[in-house]
């Protein structure tokens, strides 16, 4: 009796061919990287405007707090300034939201009182630009839980302002 409506029926039925199209459009989405893949040789390199090196990396864990830096160093002084570029980068994953927040609040206030702090509103959560337009560019972006910051020392004739940009919004991207 409970099999009695599977069976196949006197009525009619119209058959149609439905072709349903699989196709889906979708926007890739960034997969998070490792803060050791987030910034290497070739986005320093970009910055810097020339050949570079890695002169430190580490990572450390304290307290539910992730810890990566690495700082590259040009082989060479550039020839117009006489300087040897480098750039260093901190990424630091806290263990919650409210202690990223409150820790990139500190550094923005610190930095607040010197010319050249500009906020950025299309990078992560939250984001700052600073420079003196001639020794440094140095950036600092949140994105939830984590925060990076990049600080090119030693402005040289060929650092890259476009090309420091370019790294932190791939970064901010990507974490």
């Amino acid at each position: 009796l409970i099999l009695s409506g599977c069976g196949t029926s006197s009525a009619s039925v119209d058959k149609k061919k439905v072709e349903v199209d699989t196709t889906v459009q979708t926007t890739p989405v960034p997969v998070p990287k490792p803060a050791n893949e987030l910034f290497t040789l070739s986005e320093a390199e970009k910055i810097i405007g020339e050949s570079a090196h890695l002169t430190d990396s580490s990572t450390s864990r304290k307290d539910g707090t992730t810890t990566y830096s690495s700082a590259y160093t040009a082989n060479e002084k550039e020839s117009k300034t006489g300087k040897t570029g480098n750039v260093y980068f901190l990424m630091i994953e806290y263990k919650d939201l409210e202690t990223s927040k409150k820790e990139y609040a500190s550094v923005l206030k610190a930095n607040e009182k010197n010319e050249g702090v500009e906020v950025l509103s299309n990078l992560g959560d939250e984001a700052y630009f600073h420079s003196d337009g001639e020794n440094f560019y140095f950036i600092q972006v949140r994105k939830g839980i984590k925060v990076f910051r990049i600080k090119v020392n030693k402005l040289t004739a060929k650092t890259s302002r476009e090309n420091f940009d370019l790294v932190a919004k791939n970064i901010a991207e990507l974490m």
